[in-house]
């Protein structure tokens, strides 16, 4: 359990000058990032109607992919990973 001891200064601890570890990934698309936005106006694309966009992006170099998609339902979205 911390205890902030009131000295008249900021009580919370300063990360200045402290060591920061971070993980080092071994190769692009190690790790990615997955995001939905919607639900959006109906927009028709290729003969579907998509209310939803997911987005893909490497955490290493930071490619992303933008795919619009129809629903958010997992056998909708599992389609894109095939």
């Amino acid at each position: 359990q911390l205890r902030a001891m009131h000295t008249g200064k900021n009580s919370i601890p300063s990360t200045k000058n402290k060591v920061q570890y971070h993980e080092t990934l071994g190769y692009p698309f190690q790790r990615v990032y997955l995001d939905t936005i919607g639900p959006l106006t109906h927009v028709g694309i290729k003969g579907s109607t998509c209310k939803h966009i997911l987005t893909v992006q490497d955490e290493i170099t930071r490619y992303l992919v933008a795919l619009p998609v129809s629903s958010l339902e997992e056998k909708t979205l599992l389609k894109y990973f095939n």
